[in-house]
């Protein structure tokens, strides 16, 4: 019988994680593609990490944080003071930030459109 060990379950977690957000983000943006896929995934891993420290631990809303850095900047969060301030919200929960993530992106874009 194959035994895998809790480490092994870990890193083969981990590997399917950084596919599945790498295939997001190629899917999502073809021009992704052109980026290393040693790259990305070192960026998706400092993204998710990032994101944590907002509380962001759910797939879904790390995706909202990962794909808010691709198309505003790696220093989004910093960068917009208002995105900044809601994600050091402690008292929302992550699902509203996630909201205001997707809200932002939806309303910056809408704008540039004018």
């Amino acid at each position: 019988m194959l035994k895998i060990s809790e480490l092994q379950s870990k890193e083969l977690s981990e590997a399917s994680y950084l596919h599945r957000m790498r295939k997001y983000l190629y899917d999502s943006f073809p021009e992704a593609r052109d980026v290393p896929v040693d790259d990305m995934e070192t960026a998706i891993t400092a993204l998710t990490n990032r994101a944590a420290i907002y509380n962001l631990t759910q797939e879904t809303d790390v995706a909202a944080f990962i794909v808010t850095a691709w198309l505003m900047g790696l220093d989004f969060d910093q960068k917009f003071t208002v995105v900044g301030n809601v994600l050091a919200n402690f008292d929302l929960p992550s699902y509203e930030k996630t909201e205001f993530l997707w809200e932002f992106i939806e309303k910056s874009f809408a704008t540039l459109k004018g």
